[in-house]
């Protein structure tokens, strides 16, 4: 079973519980690159206060966006994200930067934001969903052909793409200084899930331990 592995390099020395947020950041690296990401662009994070949100962000970074744009719902998360990075910042009301490329992590009934996002993709722009709206997003495909505009799906990612992540932690561009995790026994499974609905989002998630 050796090909569903992937191998940590030895110049990953970040702890266990940490990494295991491994997922969230090969789901965001797979959806940028099927968004046809280059680095200088402008990206928007669409549910950025979430696990995988926040996970986007530090990717986003670590890959070379110009500008990095937060929508989400957890004003104290999007403002500790837009903390570490001056390319990180947090949309506010009114606020209409052209962009290049939309990864929508989120869920829920939030298409509203979505469509109108969708509105402020450059020509040749991209939204690539890597979330779960629970609601139809309503979309001009007028507006999408004449811009040459995409709507891509992207579901989890390959190994190789895990294994590209781990490569940009131990070269240090994906700093993983911020990401905290709250560990628990196996034991104690019910209190984790309890304490991941209430606590877990942005940079902090939940983590098991044997």
């Amino acid at each position: 079973l050796e090909h569903c592995l992937t191998v940590i390099p030895d110049a990953v020395q970040t702890a266990p519980e940490v990494l295991c947020r491994l997922g969230w950041f090969a789901t965001a690296l797979e959806g940028f690159r099927r968004g046809g990401f280059r680095p200088g662009m402008t990206v928007a994070i669409h549910g950025a206060s979430g696990l995988l949100g926040a996970s986007a962000a530090l990717v986003a970074c670590a890959i070379g966006a110009g500008e990095v744009w937060l929508i989400g719902r957890r004003a104290d998360h999007l403002a500790e994200l837009a903390r570490l990075d001056p390319r990180i910042r947090v949309e506010a009301a009114g606020d209409a930067t052209p962009l290049d490329l939309i990864l929508d992590c989120a869920g829920g009934d939030a298409a509203a934001t979505t469509s109108a996002l969708v509105t402020r993709l450059k020509r040749y722009g991209s939204t690539v969903f890597v979330g779960a709206l629970s609601a139809p997003v309503a979309v001009d495909t007028s507006r999408l052909m004449r811009n040459s505009t995409s709507l891509v799906g992207s579901f989890w990612f390959s190994h190789e793409t895990a294994a590209d992540v781990l490569a940009l932690v131990g070269s240090g561009a994906l700093n993983l200084g911020a990401v905290r995790a709250t560990t628990f026994d196996l034991d104690q499974i019910g209190n984790a899930m309890k304490h991941r609905v209430v606590m877990s989002g942005g940079l902090t998630h939940v983590a098991l331990k044997p």
